[in-house]
């Protein structure tokens, strides 16, 4: 479900016990006139949102997405591993396309480490990106058409331009990969909070 950027200011002035849009921008760290614009252009800095978050124990699933329950995780069934499973939008926790943007989110639990920044329990949160936009050394989560999914980098394959590697190779199915048919979605990972 999409959210506004004005539903979720008002959420976190709510939790942190704010009554002003300045306040919100001194615990942001920002200046008032970006948080003006974020609610202007309906969007907002989310790895601002989500450090807020993190630093004072905020319940993401409320920020986000209006969510009142004390917990992060959905049953055991509907969380992902970072290793081998279905596709990541028949168990993320939430899916989500933000307000006047071509921008989707997903949000999920890791129940294993997978590289060295997600670690077992960490949301993760990635935005998703056209599959012509792969980049090196940037991490991703990723969706491949045989349903195996993982969080890992590329590097580039030195025979083919258009062929990348597993930098962790967290998938020992492919040795190459192309993105146009072996992947069905990619998200760059935004953030991770542990």
């Amino acid at each position: 479900m999409a959210q506004s950027a004005d539903i979720i200011i008002d959420r976190l002035k709510k939790l942190l016990n704010l009554s002003s849009d300045k306040a919100l921008c001194e615990v942001l760290d920002i200046k008032p006139n970006t948080l003006s614009t974020w609610k202007r252009r309906k969007t907002l800095d989310f790895n601002k949102v989500i450090a807020l978050c993190n630093k004072h124990e905020l319940n993401l699933n409320y920020v986000f997405f209006g969510e009142e329950s004390d917990t992060f995780s959905l049953p055991e069934q509907k969380v992902p591993t970072a290793k081998l499973m279905g596709k990541f939008e028949d168990h993320a926790i939430h899916t989500m396309k933000l307000v006047n943007t071509n921008r989707n989110l997903i949000l999920f639990k890791a129940k294993k480490d997978s590289l060295p920044l997600v670690k077992k329990g960490a949301l993760v949160v990635g935005q998703k990106v056209q599959k012509n936009k792969i980049r090196q050394e940037t991490p991703y989560i990723i969706s491949f058409n045989n349903k195996a999914c993982t969080i890992d980098e590329f590097y580039p394959c030195e025979e083919n331009i258009n062929c990348f590697r597993l930098k962790y190779k967290t998938i020992k199915d492919f040795d190459t990969i192309i993105p146009d048919t072996d992947i069905s979605a990619i998200w760059q990972l935004v953030d991770t909070v542990q």
